[in-house]
């Protein structure tokens, strides 16, 4: 279904709120890439998730983006048994794990943290799994049928670059998906870079509908995922920097994730 731009609708079953977009209107750009040298950026993004991935903390993150992974993989998975799938920001390999047992022959990630690195290539053994940064991947040309990153992009200190270089590796026909929790109309976020300690791309739905054109994509499907079980999550909220006041988890939860699919 196609539906104009400013409408959505609304699936309990499913929990999605999806839309199409087929044009934007012209929008001034926040400056990126981040005011700090992207060296400096990613070596603390780098440096933090080393240290998630020493602890539990990485698999316990994992875990919690398994409504994301599920809802994507059911989307894209359709007459896959021939196409090969890259992840951005695998983290510990799940998504490629799962990317593979929903038909998926070849599968590739790549990762900032040397450790996650490390945990993924021992969790998905038969993936093609490497360290290094969106804006620079380290494959030739059109090399995926399909591209995905969940909750890693707002890390990237030139989002800009990163779109230019999945379009680089992307196959002619091939799909890319791109699915977070950060984004500037997610209300119960706003406080996440505090929690890490580093500046985060907080961009807007449409800004980032804008660097996908900008990098070539043409079609652009945009969605929310919405958790049916927001009811049961808001009574687990605990104070914390991430979500400092019960509203703040509210708002997280009411507002979904952000899914862009060109």
């Amino acid at each position: 279904m196609q539906l104009g731009r400013g409408n959505v609708l609304y699936s309990a079953k499913k929990g999605f709120l999806w839309g199409r977009i087929t044009e934007i209107e012209s929008i001034t750009m926040r400056i990126y890439p981040l005011t700090a040298s992207s060296s400096a950026h990613l070596q603390k993004v780098s440096a933090l998730f080393d240290q998630w991935a020493s602890s539990d903390r990485a698999h316990k993150m994992a875990d919690g983006h398994s409504l994301l992974m599920e809802t994507l993989l059911t989307d894209i998975s359709i007459d896959c048994a021939a196409k090969s799938i890259l992840d951005l920001g695998c983290g510990t390999g799940k998504f490629l794990v799962l990317a593979a047992a929903a038909g998926f022959p070849k599968t590739a990630g790549i990762d900032a943290s040397v450790q996650m690195v490390r945990t993924a290539q021992q969790t998905a053994s038969s993936a093609d799994i490497r360290n290094g940064h969106f804006e620079s991947l380290p494959w030739a040309d059109q090399s995926f049928d399909q591209i995905t990153s969940i909750e890693a992009l707002y890390y990237c200190p030139d989002p800009a670059q990163a779109f230019r270089e999945i379009s680089r590796v992307l196959k002619l026909g091939g799909r890319f998906d791109l699915i977070i929790d950060f984004y500037a109309e997610s209300q119960g976020t706003a406080s996440w870079s505090q929690g890490l300690g580093f500046e985060i791309a907080r961009l807007s739905t449409l800004e980032w509908v804008a660097i996908a054109q900008s990098a070539g994509f043409q079609t652009i499907q945009s969605r929310r995922i919405v958790n049916p079980d927001r009811e049961n999550r808001l009574r687990e909220w605990a104070p914390s920097v991430w979500y400092p006041t019960a509203k703040s988890y509210e708002n997280y939860l009411s507002n979904g994730a952000f899914w862009l699919a060109a």
